[in-house]
């Protein structure tokens, strides 16, 4: 209902020595065997992970924080906050889309989850033409932001691509409060993403 699509990957054997097999780890053969006693060097076990690939830890979001602000045109300010777009980034088809909060006012501002959604560019007197909402896989930098302040709160996405008259719009929500923002990603802006090595 909500558009989430569920990917399955599934081991089958007609005839398995166990039932049950933990794929949530990497955990290595010899491991396995100790722990359940059963598991042979047949069963089948999670691929690992490529070496060049982004593993989502703190860490990782630091790294991509850090990184000098290159977008300049994608912002608002109201109520004493600066909310820009800093950069657009993909790295192993995920969409890395990272802001900039500066809370100027003397209130702290907490951030609740964003809305994102792919709409039509233009609007019509009935609404839009055409809107769907998409859902982060991951987040980093949520909550409070202290007067005189900035944080810079990271989202990641499955690679996104706009099609003509379409936009990427960002709803900042404050938890509790009405300061409420709108930044609009243009078709450019996310097909044109800068992609990393």
């Amino acid at each position: 209902a909500n558009g989430t699509l569920h990917t399955f990957l599934v081991a089958y054997r007609e005839h398995p020595q166990r039932l049950d097999i933990d794929t949530r780890g990497a955990q290595t053969g010899t491991a396995r065997s100790a722990h359940n006693g059963t598991a042979g060097p047949s069963e089948a076990r999670p691929p690992s992970a490529p070496a060049d690939t982004i593993s989502f830890s703190a860490q990782s979001f630091e790294t991509i924080a850090s990184m000098p602000k290159e977008l300049y045109h994608i912002g608002t300010r109201d109520y004493g906050i600066e909310l820009f777009c800093d950069n657009l980034l993909i790295k192993d088809d995920v969409l890395f889309v990272v802001f900039s909060l500066k809370n100027g006012s003397t209130v702290s501002y907490e951030l609740s989850d964003p809305r994102f959604a792919i709409e039509s560019k233009r609007r019509t007197k009935r609404g839009l033409l055409y809107e769907k909402a998409i859902f982060p896989r991951n987040s980093y930098g949520l909550g409070v932001t202290a007067p005189d302040s900035t944080s810079r709160p990271i989202f990641t996405f499955d690679k996104v691509t706009l099609t003509r008259g379409q936009v990427l719009r960002v709803y900042f929500y404050e938890r509790g409060g009405a300061r409420n923002f709108v930044l609009t990603l243009g078709m450019n802006d996310v097909n044109k993403a800068k992609r990393l090595n």
